[in-house]
């Protein structure tokens, strides 16, 4: 075999183990790490691309942006097992109040008046309420009037956290 053959199979053999590195490597990545797309028209958050971080954060803080998975008809029945991006709004201990279609967190207003109240066939007043966010659980809230989010139907708990975004865009 002369050089030139020989620099070509080592060559060859190089860039194999290089293609076969950077795909485990993206399959691995892959599996923590991916890029999320908000398809809606009216979207609850003002950002449309998401850096998206799988699995459960060790902490949660206000303003995180999380991914959860809905369950027990919380949201209606054809919400269950689909994924929601909202943000952290409210933690465990603190005081949330819905009065005259306005939310409140520790007496503090939060967003706009609350403009699916009909839609969701109740009259104004229908969602009104105090209750204080039990351990365990948070309240997620998206950041536009039109977001059907934790004002309407309560609290998360943190085990069906399954990711944390980042905006992109």
């Amino acid at each position: 075999m002369d050089a030139r053959a020989k620099f070509a199979l080592k060559t060859t053999g190089f860039m194999a183990g290089l293609f076969l590195t950077g795909m485990l490597l993206i399959n691995a990545l892959g599996s923590f790490y991916r890029i999320g797309v908000d398809l809606q028209q009216r979207q609850c958050l003002p950002w449309k691309w998401y850096f998206i971080t799988a699995g459960r954060p060790a902490e949660f803080h206000r303003g995180d942006i999380l991914v959860a998975i809905m369950k027990y008809g919380r949201m209606g029945h054809g919400f269950d097992g689909q994924k929601i991006t909202k943000m952290v709004f409210a933690l465990p201990g603190d005081a949330f109040e819905v009065k005259n279609d306005l939310a409140y967190i520790n007496g503090q207003q939060v967003g706009r008046k609350m403009d699916l109240i009909e839609k969701l066939g109740k009259k104004p007043g229908g969602f009104d309420r105090k209750a204080i966010v039990p351990a365990g659980h948070l309240l997620l809230l998206g950041t536009e009037p039109h977001s059907f989010d934790g004002r309407y139907w309560g609290f998360v708990p943190e085990s069906e956290i399954v990711a944390k975004a980042t905006p992109l865009w």
